[in-house]
């Protein structure tokens, strides 16, 4: 387990720290309720940051909410039969360029960021860094099982 140090010098563990957080209705470390997004979050990253951005509707890179207008939102597609729409094809694309000058886990944070102010979950920009830098996929498989729980 991981543990934390807090300000009143108390240890807390991953799972506790996620309590205090709040409003995380999906745990960060349950990546095997949801084995699809656990699978494509470790296999192709670049499919499921695209697929989270449509899923969930938010903006993290490019702001294309027209694109909404002119591309079908396929609700509940599985990963394995669903289409890339432009939406989820643009952002796909920006991510694999982030990754090649290796600043993926920028992306993946300023998407988790997103999908707390859309939620009103509590949490900082430096823990989501932090978070998408050394666990970036399962940030990904969480940010996924999140935007399906909600929806």
């Amino acid at each position: 387990k991981f543990f934390f140090k807090s300000n009143q010098t108390k240890f807390h563990t991953v799972s506790q720290l996620e309590r205090k957080m709040g409003d995380w209705q999906e745990g960060f470390c349950g990546c095997f309720s949801d084995i699809k997004s656990c699978l494509f979050s470790w296999f192709c990253p670049c499919l499921q940051y695209g697929w989270n951005a449509e899923d969930g509707k938010v903006t993290t890179l490019i702001d294309d909410s027209s694109l909404y207008v002119f591309t079908p939102h396929h609700k509940h597609n599985t990963h394995l039969t669903r289409s890339l729409s432009l939406h989820s094809m643009m952002n796909t694309l920006l991510f694999i360029g982030f990754c090649i000058f290796g600043l993926a886990c920028v992306a993946v944070g300023l998407q988790r960021g997103a999908i707390r102010k859309k939620y009103g979950i509590d949490g900082t920009p430096v823990m989501d860094f932090l978070l998408s830098c050394f666990l970036g996929c399962c940030v990904q498989s969480q940010n996924a099982r999140e935007i399906h729980g909600r929806s």
